[in-house]
C-alpha cells in the first residue's frame, strides 16, 4: 500500500509542508497496462503463466520448456522432439523468464531451474484469460469440423440436411478440400507464431 508523509521546508522564511511518496510498503511495483499487455504479447509468457496458475503456482524449467513446446506445436507433452525442448528451453531460460522476473510477476532461480509465480502475477489474471480467449487448440477445430462433416455424411446416407441429395464422393471431395486448407492456415499460422517467437530472443 502506498503511503505519504509530510516533508517540512523553510522557503523565505515560511515553513511549507509537502507530501512525499513513500511507494508501497512491500516493495513492488504495479504494473502498468501496456506493460502487462506487453508481458502477454508473447504466446511462450501467456503458457508459462498459464502452466503455473495450473500447477500450484510453480513448476521446473525442464518441465515447462517441455510443456510450453507441447502447447505451440499443438502436440502432447510426450510427444514433442528433443529439438523443439530445446528451443522453448532456451529462449525461456535467456529471455521470457528473466523478463518476467524483471517485472516482478515470477521468481525465477537458474541454478536451481525452478520457476515460481509472484503475488503480482494476479494482476494479470483479467487481461491473461481475455487475451488466452483467442487461443485456442487446433486440435479443437479438428475435432469440430470431423463431426461436422460425419453429420453431413450421415445426411445424405439418410436423405436429410443442406446435402441431402449429394453424393457421398461429393462429400467426400469437399471434406479433403477443407481439411487441406485447414492444414495449410495450421501450417501457416504455426510460422508467423515461431517467427514471433524468435524475433524475440
Amino acid at each position: 500500500m502506498s503511503t505519504t508523509r509530510p516533508v517540512h521546508a523553510r522557503e523565505g522564511g515560511d515553513e511549507t509542508t509537502a507530501l512525499e511518496d513513500e511507494g508501497d510498503d512491500d516493495g513492488t511495483q504495479q504494473l502498468s497496462q501496456n506493460e502487462i499487455f506487453e508481458l502477454l504479447s508473447s504466446n511462450r509468457r501467456r503458457y508459462v503463466l498459464q502452466h503455473l496458475k495450473r500447477n500450484q503456482g510453480s513448476a521446473e524449467l525442464g518441465d515447462l520448456a517441455e510443456h510450453v513446446a507441447g502447447r505451440e506445436n499443438d502436440k502432447l507433452p510426450e510427444e514433442v522432439h528433443s529439438s523443439e525442448r530445446k528451443n522453448a528451453y532456451t529462449a525461456l531460460r535467456q529471455f521470457h523468464l528473466p523478463k518476467m522476473t524483471q517485472k516482478g510477476v515470477v521468481r525465477f532461480d537458474k541454478r536451481e531451474g525452478s520457476v515460481e509465480l509472484s503475488d503480482q502475477a494476479a494482476d494479470l489474471d483479467i487481461y491473461l484469460d481475455v487475451v488466452s480467449g483467442y487461443d485456442v487448440p487446433w486440435s479443437l477445430y479438428y475435432t469440430a469440423f470431423s463431426v461436422g462433416f460425419g453429420t453431413l455424411l450421415a445426411g445424405v446416407h439418410l436423405g436429410l440436411g443442406p446435402l441431402a441429395h449429394a453424393s457421398v464422393v461429393t462429400v467426400s471431395a469437399l471434406f479433403s478440400v477443407a481439411i487441406f486448407i485447414f492444414s495449410l492456415l495450421h501450417t501457416y499460422t504455426n510460422k508467423q507464431m515461431r517467427l514471433e517467437n524468435s524475433d524475440l530472443l
